[in-house]
């Protein structure tokens, strides 16, 4: 009976200490997902899928969300509006509407299929690297990154400002499926971009009495050649973040 109750005790400690392993395992992604400057292309695309025990299917899927996000990245047309409300404890925004509108439609291209530079898988992801042919792919010599030892980069405190491009920085909160993070991460980002290439304030109310304000806004604009700079995941409070660029031109 001692025996027994042993056994059970050690069996449980070796499943905790399993799920811990894999939990460290998942948090280390590769450097070209995370910094895809480092990738030194003139065409590229990180894709990512939910792991499953049919790899080439994983794989398959990666190629497409690259595809999907890319897709949008090379030209959309947005149409949006947002109402900011601003109190003497800050500014809060509500999106009203927002609709994406992508130029192209992707197609299963074969000749792209066969320009996979990498493949990464950890504990819950399979990450792809889709590259132009005539590109090495070089970027670092770094692997892969564990985020719990990345420190918190400087684009999150404060944006980057250029004369030459927009930036945003997109926020999303952890999903069951952490490719729905990253994919919102995203879209968070080019919302900001569409704000900040043209804005029209329909309206502007003040609540008398209160010093609160609301303004309506509405945006109508084409985005293009938008570029993932990085990426980044905060561990500690379950937060994807995805850093965009697009050229003023």
């Amino acid at each position: 009976m001692m025996v027994s109750r042993f056994f059970i005790r050690f069996m449980f400690l070796c499943i905790i200490l399993l799920g811990l392993a894999g939990s460290l395992q998942a948090q280390h992604y590769p450097d070209w997902f995370l910094n895809p400057t480092l990738i030194h292309c003139t065409y590229s695309i990180s894709g990512i899928a939910e792991k499953s025990y049919l790899s080439d299917s994983a794989i398959s899927y990666a190629k497409n969300n690259g595809l999907l996000q890319q897709n949008l990245n090379n030209g959309i047309i947005v149409h949006a509006a947002a109402s900011y409300w601003g109190t003497e404890a800050g500014k809060y925004c509500i999106w009203r509407t927002y609709e994406e509108t992508p130029y192209t439609t992707v197609t299963n291209n074969q000749d792209f299929q066969r320009q996979t530079r990498k493949i990464f898988i950890n504990e819950n992801l399979v990450f792809v690297l889709l590259v132009d042919t005539v590109c090495e792919a070089s970027g670092s010599n770094v692997q892969s990154l564990d985020v719990n030892k990345v420190s918190t980069p400087q684009w999150i405190e404060s944006i980057p400002e250029s004369s030459d491009y927009w930036y945003a920085v997109g926020i999303a909160p952890k999903y069951y499926y952490e490719t729905s993070s990253w994919s919102q991460a995203e879209q968070e980002a080019r919302k900001y971009l569409a704000f900040s290439k043209g804005i029209s304030i329909r309206d502007v109310t003040k609540v008398s009495g209160s010093g609160e304000s609301k303004q309506v806004l509405e945006v109508e604009v084409e985005l293009k050649n938008i570029e993932v700079v990085a990426r980044w995941r905060n561990i500690k409070h379950d937060l994807f973040y995805c850093l965009l660029r697009c050229p003023k031109q």
